[in-house]
């Protein structure tokens, strides 16, 4: 069954719909001094954790860990 335009913009509707008032990540960055990821979201909020915590992250090396970047909901990192 293919998808028409109607559709997906009533799909898009409520996803956005559902998302409003969740936090969005907006910035992260490793900062290397502290040896923590740190990130901001769209309330104002600002989280650090050491990478080590983090599942995937036990053993990156600081160069890997300054590549980061947000998913486009804002909802995760890679």
């Amino acid at each position: 069954m293919p998808i028409n335009d109607s559709d997906r913009l009533a799909a898009e509707t409520k996803l956005l719909t559902q998302l409003k008032g969740v936090p969005k990540a907006i910035h992260a960055r490793y900062d290397r001094r502290v040896s923590r990821v740190i990130v901001g979201l769209d309330n104002g909020l600002e989280l650090a954790f050491p990478p080590r915590l983090a599942q995937g992250l036990e053993h990156a090396t600081p160069a890997a860990l300054a590549i980061i970047e947000i998913s486009p909901l804002g909802d995760g990192l890679h």
